[in-house]
């Protein structure tokens, strides 16, 4: 999945990480 790792890492850390999302 090193594919994926293109896309943004919020989906990576949890939400709680990431507000602004």
């Amino acid at each position: 999945m090193a594919r994926q790792r293109q896309m943004p890492l919020i989906q990576e850390l949890p939400a709680k990480c990431i507000p602004a999302w």
